[in-house]
């Protein structure tokens, strides 16, 4: 899963040369933004860090991306430590929640994760995502039954999400739920082939297989 970026920019500027030392909070933002989508992470963490030495308003949502970059760069401890300030400067910010829940779920903190999710949720109900991951985070921590609550929330509200049917099944399974594991299986199979996804197919097939011979 890619992590969610928060970019709220109104005009995105073009790439200017130079060290960006004259260059405005906002515009180092921006090209902080641009480079981060081109996939120049390091560069782009440059780049928020000048404009964090400007003081800039946005400073919360520099932080926050700041962050996603170093995530995306692997650098889970330092994208966790900027995700802790951004909700410093705005404990309202659900992306930032929902971005520090997955750093943590990949610094091996699956609990801290998951408080991270419960935030995001409260912040913004909406965000099915954070519903997803925290399921996947329960089932880490032996709460099957609150990850199957989790998927199936997320399923009442895109019905077609077939990786949600898979994870279902994985925890009914572990909840000693066969046929409820095996039904689901069987949608996930159903929809990742009538998406064409079909690698996904096969390998929920291959399950489906193995569970019948149990």
């Amino acid at each position: 899963m890619n992590l969610k970026k928060v970019i709220s920019i109104l005009a995105l500027t073009t790439l200017v040369a130079g060290c960006g030392g004259n260059l405005t909070a906002e515009k180092l933002y921006d090209r902080g933004v641009e480079r981060a989508e081109q996939g120049d992470y390091k560069a782009a963490v440059s780049d928020y860090s000048k404009a964090l030495e400007k003081e800039p308003e946005n400073a919360a949502e520099v932080y926050t991306n700041r962050a996603n970059a170093q995530f995306e760069s692997g650098n889970h401890e330092a994208a966790i430590a900027d995700y802790n300030k951004a909700i410093e400067l705005d404990p309202e910010l659900a992306d930032a929640y929902f971005n520090r829940g997955f750093a943590r779920y990949k610094t091996l903190d699956p609990q801290g994760a998951i408080e991270d999710y419960n935030k995001a949720i409260e912040l913004d109900p909406d965000l099915l995502q954070a519903y997803g991951n925290r399921g996947v985070a329960r089932m880490e921590v032996g709460n099957f039954q609150e990850a199957i609550a989790d998927y199936t929330e997320v399923l009442k509200r895109q019905p077609q999400m077939a990786p949600m049917y898979y994870n279902r099944a994985l925890a009914r399974f572990q909840s000693d739920d066969r046929s409820g594991a095996l039904e689901d299986l069987n949608e996930a199979a159903r929809l990742f082939e009538e998406q064409g996804n079909s690698q996904a197919h096969l390998q929920v097939k291959a399950a489906i297989e193995q569970l019948e011979q149990l």
